[in-house]
């Protein structure tokens, strides 16, 4: 194998050790309102259950932008005047009746790049609906944790076509226990610090053994980084003088 693939090969293994890390962050469904991340810790949304689960939600009359109202229970689905075995219940405007958008039996647990005008990775719960006419409505509901909350819930509408969007900030939506992973952004620093090292060795090794270079030479492509900081030198020089750069002659003796 040359060089060349060698370096090939090891960049494609840095950015699938990437790739394979961020997994870590998954939030396994271990219950109806709760899940488990890999390095052990837990959300456990239990405490925000009403107390008679069957008949009153937790989160009550919540309107979004539009003028729809909203009833969710995050555990278990509820019974009551306008919806009948639902978990996230929607009442039109000028409606009596609710629509059932979400219910407890078969919901999902994923992870999302970000929530509402929030860019910070958030666990995310979806909630299957009855379909009506033909016609299934869904709901995700985006943990967000905040120590400080007992639980607040957030309607956002239909964000996409017959999907409904809503943030649940409280402190139940915060990991518990477990240990604390490495940041995405850790685990990169460290494999490129990784693949640098092996690039240095295994590329002196290759010119060395290989090509018979000796002294500064066996540094991999040596005139490159030799010639990087007068090319970055440039690239600066370029940038804040706007490209007017006079060129520089050599005297003629």
């Amino acid at each position: 194998m040359t060089f060349d693939i060698f370096l090939s090969s090891a960049f494609v293994l840095q950015f699938s050790l990437v790739a394979v890390s961020a997994s870590r962050y998954d939030c396994r469904k271990t219950g109806t309102c709760s899940c488990a991340f890999e390095n052990g810790s837990t959300i456990d949304l239990s405490p925000l259950q009403a107390s008679n689960r069957s008949q009153v939600p937790r989160f009550r009359n919540v309107k979004d932008n539009g003028e729809n109202t909203f009833d969710f229970n995050p555990c278990f689905d509820f019974t009551n005047e306008k919806c009948k075995n639902t978990t996230v219940c929607l009442i039109p405007s000028g409606v009596n009746v609710g629509i059932n958008i979400g219910q407890s039996e078969g919901n999902q647990f994923g992870l999302t790049d970000g929530g509402i005008n929030d860019p910070t990775p958030h666990v995310i719960i979806t909630y299957m609906g009855v379909p009506t006419d033909n016609i299934t409505q869904n709901s995700k509901v985006i943990l967000q944790c905040n120590s400080d909350v007992e639980g607040h819930l957030e309607a956002y509408g239909e964000n996409l076509p017959n999907e409904y969007e809503f943030v649940l900030v409280s402190k139940h939506c915060c990991p518990v226990g477990g240990g604390t992973p490495l940041s995405p952004g850790s685990i990169s620093i460290i494999v490129v610090f990784v693949f640098v090292l092996v690039y240095l060795i295994v590329g002196a090794l290759y010119m060395k053994a290989g090509k018979g270079a000796s002294g500064r030479d066996v540094i991999p492509n040596y005139s490159f980084w030799a010639s990087l900081p007068g090319l970055c030198k440039d690239g600066v020089k370029f940038t804040f003088c706007c490209g007017n750069i006079k060129p520089e002659y050599q005297k003629i003796t």
